[in-house]
């Protein structure tokens, strides 16, 4: 399997998504955060209200279907494992660090955000990818130069973002994101599925993800180590 569908198997496993309550607005409306003003305080989306986040899903990308899970301890680190069969490879966000292992072929990637974008032309900091992943407020995506878009719409009696898109100033990265199929969890509403369109200056492409199973507040550990015999991946690919 070549590295880059691993490595793009990686990062559609980092969009796994979650969604919760967003801000009052009519059924379909197209908000643009970078024009309207902030609401008041009172008005704030309510997060989805957890410790640790685990979610299993399974995932079809370049009509290749993967299985994989998500572990989030809140704030502080996001771990991503796909297999196919046999564990493909592993990823680590940190708020200042991002590391890939791809076991197939015994590589890994140990860099920080402004590397990754610097490098690979990939604008995306942990927050961002935090909020991408649990459906969280577009205004608590930090990306410099970002543009921002949601449209809302009524899930039982609260609101619930259906679409995200996010532009950066790196060149042509662009992420949409479709919100679907929600379901409780834990008094909220949550997304068991997701479609999106991503692409930046090295890689481009689709991708449907289907969550399995979710919990909140689950003891969960984030295994994750390089092995001292592994090549490191020194350019974009």
């Amino acid at each position: 399997m070549p590295r880059r569908l691993i490595i793009a198997t990686l990062l559609a496993a980092a969009l796994a998504c979650g969604c919760h309550r967003q801000p009052q607005a009519p059924i379909g409306d197209v908000v643009d955060l970078d024009t309207v003003p902030a609401p008041a305080a009172t008005a704030q989306p309510e997060a989805l209200q957890y410790n640790t986040f685990t979610g299993s899903f399974t995932c079809e990308i370049q009509g290749m279907q993967f299985n994989g899970q998500v572990r989030i301890h809140r704030d502080s680190a996001i771990w991503i494992s796909a297999n196919k069969l046999i564990e493909l490879g592993r990823i680590l966000l940190t708020p200042d660090s991002v590391q890939f292992y791809i076991k197939m072929n015994n590589s890994h990637l140990m860099t920080t955000y402004d590397q990754l974008a610097q490098q690979w032309g990939i604008d995306i900091d942990y927050p961002t990818m935090q909020a991408l992943i649990l459906g969280d407020s577009p205004s608590d995506i930090t990306a410099a130069n970002a543009t921002r878009q949601t449209v809302t719409e009524q899930i039982a009696d609260l609101r619930r973002i259906s679409s995200t898109d996010l532009r950066t100033a790196a060149p042509r990265q662009h992420i949409h994101v479709n919100y679907s199929r929600f379901e409780p969890l834990a008094s909220q509403m949550f997304a068991r599925r997701l479609d999106v369109n991503a692409s930046c200056a090295v890689m481009s492409g689709s991708f449907a993800l289907q969550y399995t199973t979710v919990t909140l507040d689950q003891p969960c550990s984030l295994p994750f180590s390089i092995p001292r015999l592994s090549h490191p991946i020194t350019k974009p690919l």
